[in-house]
């Protein structure tokens, strides 16, 4: 593999000289060197690559199917490949605080996914994924290579296998853009670094690889286009200084940057092209109309305060973007359920003083090591530096931007925030490192790969953060019983399914909706929000042969005037429904007996209800219990924790589908 030459050469330095010469550094030491240091850089992608691969194979092995959010990219993905081929991304919860019904800006996240889909169904979701991610992190060490031979490499190497771990291994498959997009980003901000150095040839894939992540996620809108603009100005900046440097080899460069220009902009409205047919055909009612019209139109945004106090406990404050803060951060507190709409609390969000302080030390240290860099000449570590610098500034800027959504704050709005994390870290790491003399470069490339392996082997136990569809991964059997009994409704033409009654983000209605479509069964929706997320073309227009709704917990097991229960399943055996309804008689009698005693915490609570047995169904008590509410003797705490635990089961997984007439539909 050899280093390209850029458009600009630098001074030759101790520690680098590879933009000078054309080879890293330790292929200019020694031949047996040379080929240690490359032997392990290719043993460190391999290594970071292995707990992607064994995640999905992992899961597939146990069942896992897309549930949730996870089916639609199923759906949308075979979509490609029909009728109701995809022009936008998915729904975005964001259209709850504009009152505008929007969609991620395209469908590149379909597109690639549509073969993989194509050829293996819901199996072929995961897959997808992890080839998206392989190229990813390959890209990422082929780019990092380019860059600063095996050194840089294999540290780049460390820096995703720390993002690996840090999602954990059932994000690894997670087809849900916030994680499913993590590794892009990190892709294209270390293409952007390499943008930054002169690298001209990298300009068509950077535009493939930003537009993937811009299509896919919003959360992306600012920081994406400040990222490119200072990787496309940093490389402006360094043809023009070429052109003045060496006029005589300016016709040769300028051909080369026409080139390489014609062919970023081929990609760019090629990738482009679906959301701007779409507005072509809507118009003023189009997508990325809708999107410009929502600009500054949110009704509360998260603000440059809070949002720099929640940049800061990633980017500058521990536990930084190690693995704890991937699941805990932004998380509500458990004092208490909050109102929706109310924000609540948020778990390790530090005070402002703390917050700025930090973040003017952390960028700080960057800006030193910058100087540092630039006064050695060393360009590879100076362009990362600056380019981690200005990743820092578009996430302040981005997180006091962003809009608050109606349940407050979303922590999958700030997944970015931990690859910037960890390419500031891996940048300063680099400046340090390729200040050690060249004879010792490969003892430090040791060092990159045994914390890749390191990691690695930390991230090959299951491990699932529970933040997004991945929560819900307790439904899968259910979703596997419910989804084995839709033979029942083979044949049956169109069909309405009215979401009408769902609790948000149940897990349950997408992937029987995609089960169905598999089937043959043609699926259409009344509601607005769910025809955004499915086409136009799925609209009910008032004729199907039938409607279907879901019900979950115990109004799964009611039956309804002229409807017919097709499939159901339960969340509890039958032995241990009997266990629940025997600690249900016996909590009662304890109710109408002894009532409840409030401890000093559920005394700040909301009041009970004056009728006491009113708290058996639903998760009531089990809301009393974690909020340490009711104080309950040796006796009856493990009987009110059990029943707590099985009703709980009950309701999460019971689930039933049912069939009606299409003018039953209200």
């Amino acid at each position: 593999m050899k280093t390209p030459t850029d458009i600009e050469r630098e001074p030759a330095h101790d520690t680098s000289g590879d933009e000078r010469s054309g080879a890293p550094p330790t292929e200019r030491v020694g031949g047996a060197s040379s080929r240690l240091a490359k032997r392990i850089y290719w043993a460190s992608v391999a290594i970071t690559i292995v707990p992607l691969v064994s995640a999905t194979v992992g899961a597939l092995n146990r069942g896992w199917i897309p549930i949730g959010d996870n089916a639609y990219f199923e759906l949308r993905s075979r979509d490609v490949f029909s009728h109701h081929f995809p022009l936008l991304g998915t729904w975005t919860s964001a259209s709850q605080s504009t009152n505008t019904n929007v969609n991620n800006p395209g469908p590149l996240f379909f597109d690639l996914l549509a073969i993989p889909v194509k050829l293996f169904n819901s199996p072929g979701l995961a897959v997808g994924v992890l080839l998206l991610n392989t190229a990813a992190i390959v890209g990422i060490a082929v780019v990092a290579y380019r860059r600063g031979g095996p050194l840089a490499g294999t540290a780049a190497m460390a820096m995703a296998a720390g993002l690996t771990w840090t999602m954990g291994s059932e994000l690894l498959f997670d087809p849900w853009q916030p994680h499913a997009m993590l590794l892009p980003f990190l892709f294209f901000v270390v293409l952007v670094w390499s943008l930054a150095c002169g690298d001209l040839a990298l300009l068509p894939l950077a535009v493939g690889v930003a537009s993937l992540v811009l299509e896919t996620h919003l959360s992306y809108a600012v920081l994406v286009p400040v990222l490119a603009l200072w990787g496309t100005g940093a490389l402006a900046w360094t043809i023009w200084n070429r052109r003045r440097q060496d006029p005589a080899g300016w016709p040769a460069l300028r051909r080369k940057v026409r080139r390489t220009s014609l062919v970023s902009v081929v990609v760019f409205f090629i990738l482009w092209a679906p959301p701007l047919v779409e507005e072509a055909l809507h118009g003023r009612d189009g997508n990325l109309s809708r999107l410009l019209s929502t600009v500054g139109k949110a009704k509360q945004t998260v603000g440059w305060g809070f949002g720099s106090r929640m940049v800061a406990s990633i980017l500058s404050l521990p536990p930084w973007w190690l693995r704890p803060s991937f699941g805990d951060a932004f998380v509500p507190k458990t004092n208490g359920r909050p109102l929706a709409g109310v924000q609540p609390d948020l778990a390790h969000v530090p005070s402002l003083a703390a917050a700025l302080l930090s973040l003017v030390l952390a960028l700080a240290i960057l800006a030193v090591l910058l100087w540092d860099s630039r006064r050695r000449a060393d360009r590879t570590a100076s362009a990362a530096l600056a380019t981690a610098l200005v990743a820092a500034v578009g996430a302040l800027v981005t997180a006091g931007t962003l809009p608050r959504g109606f349940f407050g704050i979303a922590p999958h709005q700030f997944r970015w925030l931990w690859p910037v994390s960890l390419f500031m870290l891996f940048a300063a790491l680099l400046a340090i490192a390729r200040r050690i003399p060249p004879l010792h470069a490969t003892k430090v490339t040791g060092v990159f790969a045994v914390a890749a392996l390191v990691l690695a082997l930390l991230n090959l136990p299951v491990k699932n953060q529970r933040v997004g569809p991945s929560a819900d991964a307790g439904s899968i059997p259910s979703t596997h019983t419910l989804l084995s009994q839709l033979g029942a409704l083979d044949g049956s033409g169109t069909l309405l399914f009215d979401v009408q009654g769902l609790r948000f983000a149940e897990p349950y209605s997408v992937p029987v909706m995609n089960a169905l479509d598999r089937r043959g069964v043609e699926i259409v929706v009344s509601d607005d929000g769910m025809v955004h997320q499915l086409g136009d073309a799925r609209r009910f227009d008032g004729h199907a042969n039938g409607r279907l709704f879901m019900r979950e917990a115990d109004a799964a097991v009611m039956d309804f005037p002229g409807a017919r229960r097709v499939a159901i399943a339960y969340g509890l055996t039958d032995a241990e429904q009997r266990e629940r309804d025997d600690l249900r008689a016996q909590i009662s009698s304890h109710l109408a007996t002894s009532g409840l005693q409030l401890t000093e915490a559920g005394r700040k609570q909301p009041p009970l209800p004056d009728d006491l047995q009113s708290l058996l169904p639903g998760d009531q008590i089990g809301a009393l219990l974690e909020a340490k509410a009711i104080a309950l003797d040796d006796t009856w705490r493990p009987r009110f924790e059990r029943y707590a635990e099985l009703q709980q089961k009950w309701d999460a997984y019971t689930v039933a589908l049912f069939l009606a007439p299409v003018d039953s539909h209200s």
